[in-house]
């Protein structure tokens, strides 16, 4: 069990500032289920209910793919298993109310299909001789379905991603694999407007380690571009969705960019797949951060699920831009908390299925957990700050980078700066006109001339010229290498 605390920094990790122009929702209610470990995916469901499949406890009886229905507070409503050895990745509530689900049946990609209450219609696997996953499943225009995971019987690899497409009763109708003869999977997948799909998951194709792939196909499947996108060390894609405007957000990991050991990665892309922007967002170097699920918010932006410090659950919704509005942190370093995924519901708040487990015993259980809204908001759009606020920096002491946030009551001249003990300027971070809002921007601890800083006391200050009076504020930066 992966565990990177360093418990001076917990008080600040877990108490610290975590919102600025909007705070973060309260919990609502939260759920444990001893029969499964771990919650992969959640949905929720036409009755304003949830279904959830993932992992069983393997002292549990029965075994196999759970799948699990919830009322809109959290209460069990019936409980199933299907198959031997296996593990639910995806769920989707069908056409019909009923429910379809993909993962992993004794080493082949399984596709089960149940009635409103469960019971299974039909099941489906897909494999040959060696092994496969399937990651996602979703319900496609004809009635079929559309799977993504990995194979490593077909293709041009050690694993390639592999694309099925079955009728509305799970006889495949085609099938692609895409690889480079490395190691590739699929993570997500979703059919898009133009009746094609759109895959993520990674591909590794050289020493470098693998990046983030982005496929996608005609309605047949043919590979129509691609895209990747990571530097010298390992990146993935973990879940991608189509955008309101026809581009595509992403969230992943990245050790390229920001922490080495790794920060949760956000990218949009345009309808070509040409990034547009990206933001990684992490806890100072402090352990392993990583988004598991993004999805668009009715408000435009977005909201991302996924482990901090590498064990705690961490939510994050950010505006339309990637700039951070909230984040909210789930667990305690006595333990190990992951959030697998998270959708905004019909009022406006969140549901997140994922796993916790204390230490001591070390027992994984279901973690369901519902947020109520967006505070601070009226008619989906955030309230503006009343004052010039200058927020204290994330993770702070940090080691290599950190997240710095400002807040904007009126359209101003801002300027971000770092200065030393001596009082001398040594980073420019922004120096621009801004409208009134929140936003966010990141210091790598490096000065105007990219060299990296020493270990010491630094501070931020936020000077920003509005209406012919100028507002200063200013905060203590710790940097420890």
């Amino acid at each position: 069990m992966k565990k990177y605390f360093l418990p001076i920094f917990v008080g600040v990790l877990l108490f610290g500032d975590t919102s600025l122009c909007a705070e973060a929702p309260d919990t609502a209610w939260t759920r444990k289920f001893k029969e499964m470990k771990i919650g992969y995916s959640v949905q929720q469901t036409q009755d304003g209910g949830y279904i959830i499949t993932g992992s069983i406890n393997t002292s549990e009886s029965p075994q196999g793919m759970p799948l699990l229905k919830v009322d809109s507070l959290g209460n069990k409503e019936w409980y199933k298993t299907f198959g031997g050895k296996s593990c639910g990745y995806s769920v989707q509530q069908t056409q019909d109310d009923g429910y379809v689900m993909t993962g992993a049946v004794t080493g082949d990609v399984g596709l089960i299909k149940t009635d409103p209450l469960g019971n299974k219609e039909w099941d489906k696997t897909f494999g040959g001789t060696e092994s496969e996953e399937g990651k996602s499943v979703q319900q496609t225009q004809d009635g079929g379905y559309i799977i993504t995971g990995y194979t490593k019987s077909y293709g041009a690899g050690e694993y390639d991603v592999w694309l099925i497409k079955t009728d509305s009763l799970g006889e495949k109708e085609w099938d692609k694999t895409f690889g480079t003869g490395g190691y590739e999977g699929g993570k997500c997948v979703q059919q898009i407007q133009d009746g094609g799909y759109i895959i993520t998951g990674w591909i590794d194709f050289d020493a470098s380690g693998p990046d983030v792939w982005l496929i996608k196909t005609d309605s047949l499947g043919n590979k129509e571009w691609d895209k990747t996108f990571g530097g010298t060390n390992g990146d993935a894609g973990k879940c991608v969705q189509q955008t309101s405007d026809d581009g595509y957000v992403i969230t992943g990991e990245t050790r390229s960019y920001g922490e080495p050991t790794g920060d949760v990665w956000l990218i949009k892309t345009d309808s070509l797949g040409d990034k547009e922007w990206d933001k990684t967002f992490g806890c100072g170097g402090m352990g392993t951060d990583i988004g598991y699920s993004v999805q668009q918010t009715q408000d435009g932006g977005y909201v991302i699920a996924g482990e901090n410090a590498g064990g705690i659950l961490w939510i994050l919704k950010t505006d339309t831009s990637g700039d951070t509005l909230w984040t909210k942190i789930l667990g305690n370093p006595d333990g190990y908390h992951i959030g697998w995924c998270v959708q905004q519901t019909t009022d406006g708040g969140y549901i997140i299925s994922g796993e916790t487990s204390p230490i001591v015993p070390p027992v994984r259980e279901l973690w369901l957990i519902k947020l109520e809204p967006d505070a601070g908001t009226e008619e989906g759009k955030l309230s503006l700050p009343n004052e010039f606020l200058l927020s204290q920096n994330s993770s702070n002491p940090f080691s290599n980078s950190t997240e710095i946030k400002f807040g904007l009551p009126e359209d101003s001249n801002v300027n971000i700066s770092i200065y030393n003990l001596l009082g001398e300027k040594v980073a420019t971070l922004i120096d621009e006109p801004r409208n009134a809002g929140c936003y966010t921007t990141r210091w790598d601890a490096t000065d105007n001339s990219g060299e990296k800083l020493a270990t010491g006391v630094y501070f931020s200050k936020l000077s920003a010229k509005s209406q012919g009076k100028t507002h200063t504020k200013t905060l203590k930066i710790c940097l420890m290498r």
